[in-house]
């Protein structure tokens, strides 16, 4: 028995832990300690489990100047590394800065953060974020014993001397959704773009070509009139002062006019006029395939924006992207952590010696019935419940506690009927007097059946012994004194 209730209390907890055990990765980075002006510096981010798949970001650079990075699949401003195998990662990346030059001894806190992650078993793995130190240490240098005053102020005005911030006010990529443009050019600064009736909202894009310089504003959601609309993204450079204002007008057809195909825009460069090669072959997508799914409408180099309908329970689809130019580089975003609803997929097809960028983008309606929705669920990540699940386990909780209670008083009776049983004053002469009633009841009965087995001689011996009987029940029947009733 108690090693049956044991067992049953084992498998309990056993179930309890298992809703909050998740596999657990930390990530860890390397601290440094180098000298003011050293050249350049890397910290290490590496995971205490091996990794399937990962998505490292570079969160604060602590203000210093980010050269290269290096791990995986790196994004265009270095601060991106995203990686998968099925043998194991446990190196995440490589982020190399440039040692600024200091007067003192510095300390710079920079920041990441892994998400995305999951075990070569396709387990899913907690968001986690690390710190690494970097200390730059200042040049202590002994003067020579004959310089001058003046020798001195110029060499505290050299330590003193601050790094110069970048004038860098630029786009590397701009765009709509939906209804995008393609031929965005760093240096062209006004596009016209027209879109069918039927969309009456875009969302402006942009992105800096340098990952210190910020959009003011001009991107998010607008509303369109119809005919002329115009969109303009203001970009600050780090320096504060430097920026660059990219314009877009946007004509939305009327009701009364027909869809038409959508044209190339008309790009209206408000700096050095470029001159186009009509023979050179136009910056795109030779090749987009998506898991081998039906892209809607088939692929084409000119045709920059598709469809897929997904009906089965993945969260990440695999994309192969080949460049028509092997100067490109392509990167795409949005592939993972699908959602139930409408997801969109971007993708960036850069020429780096042009400076030229074209924009893919793939909208995934993924779209699961309720029951497919519920198995999708996972049990081990809370994030991913909905009302049903917390009182699914709320109900289950329940159960389980009632279940504990009912063995535990199980426990406690069988422990009482081992026990001697609880005696009353008088229980001992009640049984005693009815043990002595019923001898002698059984005894007369014995002497009624030997009797009745003796043959009489004659009929008035058998009345004599009848009526002896009777006397003798008679007799023997108590007599109730008292009232009557």
């Amino acid at each position: 028995m108690k090693n049956k209730v044991l067992s049953i209390i084992f498998a309990i907890i056993c179930i309890i832990f298992a809703l909050e055990l998740k596999a657990n990765a930390d990530i860890v980075s390397t601290d440094k300690e180098v000298n003011s002006g050293d050249g350049n510096v890397t910290i290490t981010v590496t995971s205490k489990q091996a990794l399937g798949a990962y998505t490292l970001e570079l969160t604060d650079t602590a203000g210093l100047e980010l050269v290269s990075a290096s791990g995986g699949q790196v994004s265009s401003d270095n601060k991106k590394i995203t990686g998968s195998s099925t043998d194991g990662i446990t190196t995440l990346g490589n982020f190399t800065f440039k040692v600024p030059t200091v007067s003192k001894d510095t300390t710079y806190n920079i920041k990441f953060k892994a998400s995305g992650m999951e075990t070569i078993n396709l387990d899913s793995v907690p968001d986690d974020t690390n710190t690494a130190v970097l200390t730059v240490k200042a040049k202590v240098e002994t003067p020579p014993a004959n310089n001058t005053t003046d020798n001195n102020s110029n060499s505290n005005n050299n330590n003193t001397t601050t790094q110069e911030k970048s004038s860098e006010a630029r786009l590397r990529d701009f765009g709509i959704t939906p209804n995008d443009f393609s031929g965005f050019k760093r240096d062209t600064y006004e596009y016209n773009v027209e879109v069918p009736n039927n969309v009456a909202e875009v969302e402006v894009y942009a992105r800096t070509l340098d990952s210190n310089a910020k959009i003011k504003s001009g991107t998010g959601k607008i509303s369109l009139k119809e005919g002329q609309n115009k969109a303009e993204v203001v970009v600050v450079a780090e320096d504060g002062k430097t920026t660059k204002t990219y314009t877009l007008n946007i004509t939305r057809q009327s009701a009364e006019t027909p869809a038409e195909p959508e044209t190339e825009p008309t790009t209206q460069p408000t700096t050095e006029p470029t001159t186009e090669n009509t023979n050179e072959e136009k910056l795109g997508l030779s090749s987009l395939t998506v898991n081998q799914m039906n892209l809607k409408p088939n692929f084409s180099t000119d045709t920059y924006e598709y469809t897929i309908e997904l009906t089965q329970d993945i969260n990440s689809l695999e994309i192969e992207a080949k460049s028509n130019k092997d100067t490109a580089i392509v990167e795409i975003f949005g592939n993972e952590n699908l959602h139930q609803g409408e997801n969109l997929i971007t993708i960036i097809v850069s020429d780096t010696s042009s400076e030229e960028s074209t924009t893919y983008q793939i909208t995934v309606n993924k779209n699961l019935s309720e029951k497919e929705v519920v198995s999708s669920v996972d049990w081990l990540d809370p994030a991913t419940w909905g009302f049903k699940q917390y009182l699914i386990v709320g109900t289950v909780i329940v159960l389980i506690i009632i279940i504990i209670i009912a063995i535990i008083l199980k426990i406690k009776l069988s422990k009482m009927d081992d026990e001697d049983d609880i005696e009353f004053p008088g229980v001992k002469e009640l049984d005693k007097a009815m043990s002595e009633h019923q001898e002698l009841t059984n005894s007369e009965e014995e002497n009624k059946k030997e009797v009745k087995n003796i043959e009489p001689e004659n009929y008035d011996t058998k009345q004599k012994l009848d009526e002896f009987f009777n006397n003798e029940e008679k007799e023997s029947t108590p007599k109730k004194k008292g009232k009557h009733f």
